[in-house]
């Protein structure tokens, strides 16, 4: 009997210690998940998903409930987890600029688990009015088809607006990107003999925004690298005749005065005008090659660039027709002084026109 009783007592231990690592074994889990911080832009749709509960140690067996939100009914969360706009009405910046809310998360065998959600409610202008630039820039001829001029300036971002052109002359020369970058759309009509300046104006418009009418303005100039010429004018020659000018355009007739004195712009003038003369016309030290040198040029009247008119010979000078906006490299070899059989003599070695 004494045998029969401390069979049974080791028996129940037995029993007793298996029970208790049975019990420990199903001890619950944490699930790994984190707050979750969403940001979208008011007015957003019904039903439009915006966000995902992830949990990252479970993907499946996992249920959501919407413990509390402020304000209530705002969002809503599915069996995958997906958060969606319940209700649009309260995705209004002037209402809530923040939604808040917590969602509890259970699992068979996991911890209960609490999470906060956070929604920030981005404006997106209601029908108020927005700042926009002219657009001007001042370009070398013949850019690279495609190449992008510039951008147009707003005061609020490129990627809420839409970018139309509603002109443009001459037609096609450019178009407008969706980010608001002015782009060359036919390269051959930027060209500053036939298209001295394009123009064109562009409306922006934007959900919610007053739309705004911007002009656009490109003016070519040219750098003459032509062969050189030279140009001489004869003592006494008539400086009202052809012969005795050099016309570089339609705008600059390039002569001078038989009593002698500086050059002038026999297009637009009868006589030279100290520290006026050549008319139309600015004059800087220096060569030009490219656009790039443009910036390292100083202009000014020809005589306050060269001091007395005779200095000028030798000196390389760059000169810039303003009506015309072309540059060219010139280089006076010869200038008279003196008696009368010398007067209004001159010489110099200018650039052409490109080929």
């Amino acid at each position: 009997m004494k045998l029969l009783s401390q069979f049974f007592f080791f028996l129940l231990l037995t029993v007793f210690f298996f029970s208790c690592e049975e019990d420990e074994g199903t001890t619950a889990k944490s699930l790994t998940v984190d707050d979750i911080t969403i940001a979208v832009s008011e007015n957003i749709p019904l039903d439009t998903v915006i966000g995902q509960i992830t949990v990252a140690n479970l993907s499946k067996g996992l249920s959501y409930t919407i413990v509390s939100q402020s304000p209530v009914g705002a969002f809503a969360i599915d069996e995958e987890g997906q958060i969606s706009v319940a209700d649009s009405s309260l995705f209004d910046y002037e209402s809530y600029t923040s939604i808040t809310g917590i969602v509890a998360i259970t699992a068979h065998g996991y911890e209960y688990k609490e999470i906060n959600v956070s929604i920030t409610v981005e404006d997106k202008y209601d029908d108020v009015p927005f700042d926009a630039e002219d657009f001007s820039l001042k370009l070398e001829e013949n850019p690279e088809e495609n190449a992008v001029l510039g951008q147009i300036i707003t005061s609020i971002s490129s990627d809420d607006l839409t970018y139309t052109i509603n002109a443009q002359t001459p037609a096609n020369a450019f178009s407008v990107s969706a980010a608001g970058e002015i782009v060359v759309n036919d390269a051959s009509l930027f060209v500053n003999s036939i298209n001295p300046t394009i123009t064109g104006t562009v409306t922006i418009t934007g959900a919610g925004l007053i739309a705004q009418e911007i002009a656009v303005a490109l003016d070519l100039y040219s750098i003459w690298l032509g062969d050189n010429i030279t140009f001489t004018k004869s003592a006494n020659q008539d400086p009202t005749i052809e012969a005795g000018q050099d016309r570089i355009t339609d705008n600059v007739w390039l002569t001078r005065g038989l009593a002698g004195g500086e050059i002038y712009n026999a297009k637009t003038e009868t006589y030279a005008l100290k520290n006026v003369s050549p008319k139309d016309t600015e004059w800087a030290l220096g060569t030009i090659a490219s656009a790039d040198d443009i910036t390292d040029l100083s202009f000014n009247t020809f005589r306050t660039t060269v001091g007395s008119p005779k200095q000028s010979v030798g000196k390389d000078m760059v000169l810039h027709l303003l009506t015309d906006d072309i540059y060219i490299n010139i280089k006076f070899t010869s200038w008279s002084t003196g008696n009368s059989a010398q007067w209004g003599a001159f010489a110099y070695e200018r650039s052409t026109a490109n080929e």
